[in-house]
């Protein structure tokens, strides 16, 4: 969704961060297990972006570097680079994932001297490379396995707490011959893939995750205390120019959507189903808050002072921060042997926080952004979409937006009803809204979002210059939307 970006392209770090704090990750780990490369460089630019994300209330994740599985000298080089570079300096700190009181590294701790005190400064977990090879010794974890993935305990031969097993979305593994191959090799074990059924001939199978869905399935049964996902955004579908593993033209890594392994969402078939599939397994693994019910029925005068809505709850939050413009270059075009420049400038209003009141006759929404919002008249200007759990057509789960045209003028606006028929909408009528300073409220009367009963919930989600063009996925790329990607804010009355 992002292009052919660079790693170094800060706009799209800030958003990685906020896709992965959305979805509860905890920890990257950055895999360094080929040579002696650290991609310190980039790695300086993420920890920058994360830092400044978290100052902006985003629960960016940690990190972990993967070091190479047997590579002694390479390994060495490594810790030494990573810790001068990274480590070592203060105002890094809070990036690096803790595991029993000191910064987690999986590497092989006897690269270094005996006297090295980097032994004590990581707390070092070893790298199992084989897809399907058990545990081979204490304090070891895995990167990708084949279903029953293997369980890794701090102690090896322990009936301990499982301590750590990974989740492969696809495995470049050819699962007649039980050995490891190319992604456009044969008897690959891909996204659609399990062990139980095989292929199928399920219409889109691709998209239901069944590979990874057996894996993680797995993982919930055995309960680790540690699950490493494989993998996010790798992406590089590199060939080789000598056979690899028996393959001519060998794609080691990714080949196409089948035969691929990464969450990341795209702009193809794949969208960001594995995305919010993995949110939903991360839910299952971690567990959830319950959901705020709402606070008791409250008037509010919408050119009111906002502090008509302090005692309303519950409160809704977004990140700030986020509306910066972005220009940075990516990788080589091949046709034209330039460079992709990747500009965009649609930021504008910077929503930060929401709330929804009732009453009798009306639900009262309440967005507030970082600055003064701008006029009514621009393009795509504070739309609302609202999704009332009804059964009837609507797009991609939305049955009413506000706002989807221009407002008539500065205190009415348009409340249509989607038909089911992609993007198109038809006006339910005219409401009433305020804009004061940072503040916009919204009065919409509960029979025009269909609502009859006391008790009702709804979903809800607010976009400043987002261009769908009936495309969900532009809800990542332009403008401003709270929650993030196609997340929705959820609003039970009971």
């Amino acid at each position: 969704i992002y292009g052919y970006y660079s790693e170094k392209d800060r706009w799209v770090i800030r958003r990685q961060a906020e896709m992965l704090a959305a979805a509860g990750v905890d920890a990257i780990v950055c895999d360094n297990t080929n040579g002696k490369f650290t991609w310190c460089d980039t790695m300086l630019e993420v920890v920058k972006v994360f830092n400044e994300a978290r100052a902006d209330g985003v629960n960016a994740p940690k990190i972990i570097f993967h070091l190479p599985f047997g590579g002694m000298e390479s390994t060495s080089y490594q810790l030494k680079e990573l810790y001068d570079k990274l480590y070592s300096v203060e105002e890094y700190a809070q990036n690096w994932f803790m595991w029993e009181g000191k910064p987690l590294i999986i590497a092989i701790s006897d690269a270094l001297e005996k006297d090295d005190p980097l032994r004590d400064y990581f707390t070092f977990r070893y790298g199992q490379p084989d897809y399907l090879s058990k545990q081979t010794c204490d304090e070891q974890w895995g990167w990708l396995s084949m279903y029953p993935q293997t369980v890794y305990r701090k102690k090896m031969d322990s009936d301990d707490k499982v301590e750590q097993m990974t989740a492969g979305v696809a495995q470049n593994h050819d699962y007649v011959n039980k050995k490891l191959t190319a992604m456009n090799g044969e008897n690959v074990t891909g996204r659609s893939y399990t062990k139980k059924n095989g292929y199928t001939s399920e219409e889109n199978a691709i998209l239901y995750g069944k590979n990874f869905a057996e894996q993680f399935d797995y993982v919930l049964e055995k309960d680790p205390s540690f699950v490493l996902v494989t993998c996010y955004n790798e992406w590089v579908a590199s060939r080789s120019d000598v056979p690899w593993c028996g393959v001519e033209n060998a794609f080691a890594d990714q080949f196409c959507d089948e035969y691929s392994r990464d969450v990341e969402p795209t702009k193809g078939a794949l969208k960001d189903h594995y995305y919010y599939q993995m949110v939903d397994y991360i839910r299952k693994f971690k567990g959830a808050e319950k959901q705020e019910e709402a606070s008791g029925p409250k008037t509010v005068d919408i050119n009111g002072d906002i502090s008509e809505w302090d005692d309303v709850s519950p409160a809704y939050y977004s990140y700030k921060g986020n509306t910066f413009d972005r220009c940075y270059e990516g990788y080589i075009d091949p046709i034209t042997d330039k460079r992709i420049l990747y500009k965009d400038n649609s930021g504008r209003n910077d929503l930060c926080d929401f709330k929804v009141a009732y009453d009798d006759e009306n639900v009262y929404f309440m967005a507030r952004c970082a600055d003064d919002i701008t006029p009514y008249t621009d393009k795509n200007w504070m739309q609302l979409y609202i999704d009332t759990h009804k059964d009837e057509d609507g797009w991609e789960s939305f049955n009413y937006v506000l706002n989807k045209n221009t407002p008539k003028n500065e205190n009415r606006a348009i409340l249509e009803r989607f038909t089911g028929e992609g993007f198109e909408s038809v006006t339910v009528s005219e409401v009433e809204y305020a804009v004061i300073g940072c503040v916009m409220t919204v009065k919409i009367p509960k029979k025009d979002l269909g609502i009859t009963d006391k008790k009702f919930t709804l979903d809800f989600k607010w976009a400043d210059n987002v261009d769908t063009k009936a495309d969900v996925m532009n809800f990542y790329i332009s403008g401003d939307t709270a929650p993030t990607g196609r997340f929705k804010y959820r609003f039970i009355v009971k």
